[in-house]
Protein backbone atom coordinates (compact mmCIF):
# COMPACT_ATOMS: atom_id res chain seq x y z
CA UNK A 1 0.00 0.00 0.00
CA UNK A 2 1.59 3.18 -0.50
CA UNK A 3 0.06 6.40 0.92
CA UNK A 4 -0.63 9.72 -1.07
CA UNK A 5 1.86 12.45 1.18
CA UNK A 6 -1.24 14.31 2.42
CA UNK A 7 -2.32 10.51 4.54
CA UNK A 8 1.39 10.38 5.67
CA UNK A 9 0.96 14.31 7.25
CA UNK A 10 -2.52 13.24 8.44
CA UNK A 11 -1.28 9.59 9.66
CA UNK A 12 1.80 10.96 11.24
CA UNK A 13 1.60 14.37 12.31
CA UNK A 14 -1.42 15.27 13.07
CA UNK A 15 -2.57 11.94 14.84
CA UNK A 16 -4.73 13.73 18.30
CA UNK A 17 -2.91 11.13 20.59
CA UNK A 18 0.52 11.79 19.60
CA UNK A 19 2.91 12.10 16.58
CA UNK A 20 4.12 8.11 15.11
CA UNK A 21 6.69 6.13 16.99
CA UNK A 22 9.34 5.08 14.11
CA UNK A 23 12.39 3.23 14.65
CA UNK A 24 14.50 4.01 12.28
CA UNK A 25 17.56 1.92 10.61
CA UNK A 26 20.52 4.00 8.86
CA UNK A 27 23.75 2.59 7.05
CA UNK A 28 26.54 3.49 9.49
CA UNK A 29 28.74 3.76 6.14
CA UNK A 30 26.61 6.17 4.40
CA UNK A 31 24.17 7.91 6.64
CA UNK A 32 21.28 6.83 4.72
CA UNK A 33 18.12 6.05 6.10
CA UNK A 34 17.42 2.37 4.96
CA UNK A 35 14.40 1.20 7.13
CA UNK A 36 11.84 2.83 8.62
CA UNK A 37 9.31 0.94 11.09
CA UNK A 38 5.84 2.97 12.08
CA UNK A 39 3.63 2.97 15.09
CA UNK A 40 1.06 5.13 16.00
CA UNK A 41 -0.75 6.24 19.37
CA UNK A 42 -4.36 4.36 19.78
CA UNK A 43 -6.81 4.59 22.20
CA UNK A 44 -7.00 1.02 23.99
CA UNK A 45 -8.30 0.36 27.15
CA UNK A 46 -8.58 -2.66 29.30
CA UNK A 47 -12.09 -2.64 30.71
CA UNK A 48 -12.23 0.62 32.28
CA UNK A 49 -8.58 1.32 32.92
CA UNK A 50 -6.52 3.77 29.40
CA UNK A 51 -3.29 2.16 28.56
CA UNK A 52 -0.66 2.92 26.03
CA UNK A 53 -1.77 2.06 23.33
CA UNK A 54 -0.14 1.61 19.56
CA UNK A 55 -1.25 0.68 16.31
CA UNK A 56 1.25 -1.09 14.29
CA UNK A 57 1.70 -0.31 10.65
CA UNK A 58 4.41 0.67 8.07
CA UNK A 59 7.72 -1.09 7.82
CA UNK A 60 9.51 0.11 5.06
CA UNK A 61 12.78 -0.71 3.72
CA UNK A 62 14.83 0.37 0.58
CA UNK A 63 14.38 -2.21 -2.35
CA UNK A 64 18.64 -2.43 -2.24
CA UNK A 65 18.89 -3.36 1.57
CA UNK A 66 15.64 -5.76 1.20
CA UNK A 67 16.24 -9.49 2.42
CA UNK A 68 19.03 -8.63 4.47
CA UNK A 69 17.12 -9.40 7.80
CA UNK A 70 16.16 -5.95 8.76
CA UNK A 71 13.01 -7.26 10.14
CA UNK A 72 14.24 -9.61 12.23
CA UNK A 73 17.14 -6.41 13.37
CA UNK A 74 13.66 -4.02 13.44
CA UNK A 75 11.58 -6.66 15.98
CA UNK A 76 14.15 -7.93 17.85
CA UNK A 77 14.70 -3.97 18.82
CA UNK A 78 11.32 -3.35 19.11
CA UNK A 79 10.78 -6.36 21.84
CA UNK A 80 14.05 -4.84 24.25
CA UNK A 81 12.56 -1.90 24.16
CA UNK A 82 10.49 0.19 27.06
CA UNK A 83 8.03 0.57 24.69
CA UNK A 84 6.99 -2.64 24.24
CA UNK A 85 6.97 -3.52 28.17
CA UNK A 86 5.23 -0.03 28.77
CA UNK A 87 2.50 -0.13 25.71
CA UNK A 88 0.10 -2.23 24.28
CA UNK A 89 0.65 -2.92 20.50
CA UNK A 90 -2.00 -4.75 18.22
CA UNK A 91 -2.10 -4.47 14.23
CA UNK A 92 -2.99 -6.10 10.80
CA UNK A 93 -0.43 -7.30 8.92
CA UNK A 94 -0.30 -8.14 5.67
CA UNK A 95 -0.25 -11.43 3.88
CA UNK A 96 4.04 -11.20 3.38
CA UNK A 97 4.44 -10.11 7.08
CA UNK A 98 2.38 -13.34 8.03
CA UNK A 99 4.18 -15.37 6.16
CA UNK A 100 8.08 -13.95 7.63
CA UNK A 101 6.54 -14.43 11.47
CA UNK A 102 5.12 -18.09 10.56
CA UNK A 103 8.75 -18.94 9.11
CA UNK A 104 10.57 -17.04 12.34
CA UNK A 105 7.42 -19.31 13.87
CA UNK A 106 7.67 -16.02 16.08
CA UNK A 107 4.71 -15.45 18.88
CA UNK A 108 4.58 -11.81 17.35
CA UNK A 109 2.11 -13.01 15.41
CA UNK A 110 0.18 -15.04 17.96
CA UNK A 111 -3.71 -13.64 17.74
CA UNK A 112 -5.77 -14.69 14.77
CA UNK A 113 -7.33 -14.59 11.76
CA UNK A 114 -10.56 -11.66 11.78
CA UNK A 115 -13.71 -12.67 10.40
CA UNK A 116 -15.09 -10.76 7.10
CA UNK A 117 -18.86 -10.46 6.38
CA UNK A 118 -20.38 -9.28 3.73
CA UNK A 119 -23.88 -7.15 3.90
CA UNK A 120 -25.36 -7.57 -0.32
CA UNK A 121 -27.12 -4.17 -0.83
CA UNK A 122 -29.70 -5.67 -2.73
CA UNK A 123 -31.09 -9.54 -3.49
CA UNK A 124 -29.04 -9.64 -6.63
CA UNK A 125 -25.87 -9.04 -5.04
CA UNK A 126 -26.63 -11.36 -2.10
CA UNK A 127 -27.00 -14.40 -4.62
CA UNK A 128 -23.92 -13.38 -6.51
CA UNK A 129 -22.29 -13.71 -2.56
CA UNK A 130 -23.12 -17.27 -2.64
CA UNK A 131 -25.72 -17.20 0.05
CA UNK A 132 -27.43 -20.43 1.50
CA UNK A 133 -30.98 -20.91 2.67
CA UNK A 134 -34.37 -19.05 2.41
CA UNK A 135 -32.86 -15.93 0.64
CA UNK A 136 -30.94 -17.70 -2.36
CA UNK A 137 -33.09 -16.10 -4.64
CA UNK A 138 -31.73 -15.71 -8.21
CA UNK A 139 -35.16 -14.57 -9.92
CA UNK A 140 -36.07 -11.02 -10.74
CA UNK A 141 -38.00 -11.37 -7.33
CA UNK A 142 -34.61 -11.11 -5.30
CA UNK A 143 -34.89 -7.57 -4.34
CA UNK A 144 -37.92 -6.97 -2.86
CA UNK A 145 -37.55 -10.12 -0.84
CA UNK A 146 -34.46 -9.19 0.74
CA UNK A 147 -35.99 -6.16 1.37
CA UNK A 148 -38.95 -7.57 3.31
CA UNK A 149 -37.20 -9.84 5.01
CA UNK A 150 -34.97 -7.06 6.09
CA UNK A 151 -38.08 -5.45 6.88
CA UNK A 152 -39.27 -8.17 9.46
CA UNK A 153 -35.72 -8.23 10.88
CA UNK A 154 -34.93 -4.61 11.21
CA UNK A 155 -38.45 -2.85 12.52
CA UNK A 156 -38.89 0.31 11.83
CA UNK A 157 -39.38 2.77 15.19
CA UNK A 158 -40.86 6.51 14.56
CA UNK A 159 -39.42 7.31 17.92
CA UNK A 160 -35.66 7.07 15.89
CA UNK A 161 -34.56 10.16 13.45
CA UNK A 162 -31.25 9.32 11.44
CA UNK A 163 -29.31 12.99 11.32
CA UNK A 164 -25.86 13.58 9.25
CA UNK A 165 -23.25 14.21 11.98
CA UNK A 166 -20.75 17.02 10.36
CA UNK A 167 -18.36 17.54 14.09
CA UNK A 168 -18.61 14.80 16.43
CA UNK A 169 -18.91 16.30 20.39
CA UNK A 170 -18.44 14.96 23.66
CA UNK A 171 -22.09 13.52 23.57
CA UNK A 172 -20.79 10.93 21.88
CA UNK A 173 -18.52 10.25 24.25
CA UNK A 174 -20.76 9.49 26.70
CA UNK A 175 -22.90 7.04 24.09
CA UNK A 176 -19.57 5.22 23.33
CA UNK A 177 -18.60 4.36 26.47
CA UNK A 178 -22.04 3.48 27.63
CA UNK A 179 -22.24 1.00 24.43
CA UNK A 180 -19.36 -0.33 23.77
CA UNK A 181 -17.52 -0.69 27.11
CA UNK A 182 -15.70 -3.82 27.23
CA UNK A 183 -14.39 -6.46 30.23
CA UNK A 184 -11.59 -7.18 27.96
CA UNK A 185 -9.05 -5.23 25.95
CA UNK A 186 -11.25 -2.48 23.41
CA UNK A 187 -10.58 0.79 21.52
CA UNK A 188 -12.66 3.71 22.94
CA UNK A 189 -13.18 6.28 19.95
CA UNK A 190 -13.90 9.60 21.93
CA UNK A 191 -14.77 12.53 19.92
CA UNK A 192 -11.71 14.35 18.95
CA UNK A 193 -10.40 10.97 17.62
CA UNK A 194 -13.35 10.31 15.41
CA UNK A 195 -13.19 13.79 14.22
CA UNK A 196 -9.65 13.01 13.06
CA UNK A 197 -10.33 9.24 12.08
CA UNK A 198 -12.89 10.17 9.67
CA UNK A 199 -14.18 13.84 9.10
CA UNK A 200 -10.44 15.18 8.79
CA UNK A 201 -9.20 12.09 6.61
CA UNK A 202 -7.46 13.57 3.22
CA UNK A 203 -8.20 11.06 0.91
CA UNK A 204 -11.06 8.47 1.84
CA UNK A 205 -14.34 9.53 2.02
CA UNK A 206 -16.19 8.92 5.06
CA UNK A 207 -20.04 9.33 5.85
CA UNK A 208 -21.26 9.41 9.59
CA UNK A 209 -24.82 9.43 11.38
CA UNK A 210 -26.42 9.66 14.24
CA UNK A 211 -29.70 7.87 15.58
CA UNK A 212 -32.05 10.53 17.65
CA UNK A 213 -34.24 8.63 19.78
CA UNK A 214 -36.60 11.16 21.55
CA UNK A 215 -34.19 14.48 21.13
CA UNK A 216 -31.27 12.29 23.00
CA UNK A 217 -28.53 10.29 21.02
CA UNK A 218 -28.62 7.22 21.11
CA UNK A 219 -26.07 5.95 18.68
CA UNK A 220 -23.85 6.62 15.64
CA UNK A 221 -22.22 4.77 12.74
CA UNK A 222 -19.44 6.03 10.12
CA UNK A 223 -19.28 4.18 6.47
CA UNK A 224 -16.41 4.33 4.30
CA UNK A 225 -18.17 4.99 0.49
CA UNK A 226 -16.25 2.93 -2.19
CA UNK A 227 -17.24 2.47 -6.03
CA UNK A 228 -18.30 -1.38 -5.53
CA UNK A 229 -18.30 -2.06 -1.86
CA UNK A 230 -19.00 0.08 1.37
CA UNK A 231 -17.14 -0.51 4.50
CA UNK A 232 -19.09 -0.17 7.84
CA UNK A 233 -16.01 1.44 10.27
CA UNK A 234 -17.84 2.03 13.14
CA UNK A 235 -20.91 1.20 14.51
CA UNK A 236 -22.32 2.04 18.02
CA UNK A 237 -25.57 1.52 19.66
CA UNK A 238 -27.47 -0.38 22.19
CA UNK A 239 -27.28 -4.01 21.61
CA UNK A 240 -30.05 -5.44 19.39
CA UNK A 241 -33.09 -5.64 20.12
CA UNK A 242 -32.49 -1.99 19.69
CA UNK A 243 -34.37 1.00 17.96
CA UNK A 244 -31.17 3.10 17.08
CA UNK A 245 -29.46 -0.08 16.43
CA UNK A 246 -31.82 -1.32 13.48
CA UNK A 247 -32.14 2.41 12.15
CA UNK A 248 -28.70 2.78 11.97
CA UNK A 249 -28.08 -0.75 10.25
CA UNK A 250 -31.21 0.09 7.64
CA UNK A 251 -29.47 3.35 7.11
CA UNK A 252 -26.18 2.42 6.17
CA UNK A 253 -27.40 -0.27 3.71
CA UNK A 254 -29.84 2.53 2.25
CA UNK A 255 -26.32 4.72 1.94
CA UNK A 256 -24.65 1.75 0.63
CA UNK A 257 -27.71 1.39 -1.66
CA UNK A 258 -27.49 4.86 -3.32
CA UNK A 259 -23.97 5.17 -3.76
CA UNK A 260 -23.81 2.44 -6.24
CA UNK A 261 -22.23 0.17 -3.71
CA UNK A 262 -23.92 -3.94 -4.17
CA UNK A 263 -22.65 -4.47 -0.91
CA UNK A 264 -21.65 -3.69 2.62
CA UNK A 265 -18.26 -5.03 4.00
CA UNK A 266 -17.62 -5.66 7.47
CA UNK A 267 -14.47 -6.59 9.64
CA UNK A 268 -14.39 -6.48 13.28
CA UNK A 269 -13.38 -9.31 16.29
CA UNK A 270 -15.07 -12.02 16.74
CA UNK A 271 -16.30 -11.43 19.79
CA UNK A 272 -18.03 -7.96 18.70
CA UNK A 273 -21.15 -7.21 20.26
CA UNK A 274 -23.51 -6.35 16.90
CA UNK A 275 -22.17 -9.48 15.04
CA UNK A 276 -25.99 -10.95 15.77
CA UNK A 277 -27.60 -8.22 14.40
CA UNK A 278 -25.68 -7.93 11.38
CA UNK A 279 -26.66 -12.19 11.11
CA UNK A 280 -30.17 -10.81 11.25
CA UNK A 281 -29.66 -8.40 8.03
CA UNK A 282 -28.24 -10.98 6.19
CA UNK A 283 -24.68 -10.68 6.41
CA UNK A 284 -22.62 -13.54 4.63
CA UNK A 285 -19.46 -15.04 6.06
CA UNK A 286 -16.44 -14.34 3.37
CA UNK A 287 -12.98 -16.10 3.36
CA UNK A 288 -10.61 -13.79 5.22
CA UNK A 289 -6.88 -13.03 4.88
CA UNK A 290 -6.65 -10.41 7.23
CA UNK A 291 -4.45 -11.43 10.23
CA UNK A 292 -3.97 -9.86 13.26
CA UNK A 293 -1.76 -9.54 16.23
CA UNK A 294 -1.34 -7.45 19.75
CA UNK A 295 1.79 -7.54 21.90
CA UNK A 296 3.55 -5.58 24.52
CA UNK A 297 2.18 -5.33 28.38
CA UNK A 298 -0.26 -7.71 29.74
CA UNK A 299 1.23 -10.43 27.78
CA UNK A 300 0.00 -13.64 26.64
CA UNK A 301 -3.90 -12.59 27.39
CA UNK A 302 -3.86 -9.42 25.23
CA UNK A 303 -2.80 -11.84 22.26
CA UNK A 304 -5.46 -13.39 22.56
CA UNK A 305 -8.35 -12.09 19.88
CA UNK A 306 -11.20 -12.90 21.61
CA UNK A 307 -10.40 -10.81 24.78
CA UNK A 308 -10.42 -7.87 22.04
CA UNK A 309 -13.76 -5.77 20.74
CA UNK A 310 -12.07 -3.54 17.40
CA UNK A 311 -13.61 -2.62 14.27
CA UNK A 312 -12.62 -1.67 10.78
CA UNK A 313 -12.17 1.77 11.82
CA UNK A 314 -9.04 0.40 14.03
CA UNK A 315 -6.85 -0.42 11.12
CA UNK A 316 -4.60 2.11 8.93
CA UNK A 317 -6.01 -0.14 5.83
CA UNK A 318 -9.54 0.72 5.05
Amino acid sequence: MKRPRAAIDWLYRRNPHGPARCVVAIDRGSGAVVCNNAAWPWPIARAAEPLAGLLAGDFVVKPVYQRQGLAKFGSDFHRTHPWHRNSTRSGFSNQKSVAWLRKRQSAHGSGGIIPKGVLPCDGFAFARAGAAGVLHIVSATAAPALRAWRALMLPNSAAIAIEEVRRFDSAFDDVTHRSMAWPGFWCPHDAEFLNWRYLAHPTNQYVAFAAIERGELAGYAVMRLAPTAAWLMDFVAPVAPSPAAYALLRHALSLARAAGCERVDVVASPTWRHRPLLRRAGCIRRPSTISWFATGEFEPEVARLDDWQFVSGDSDTF
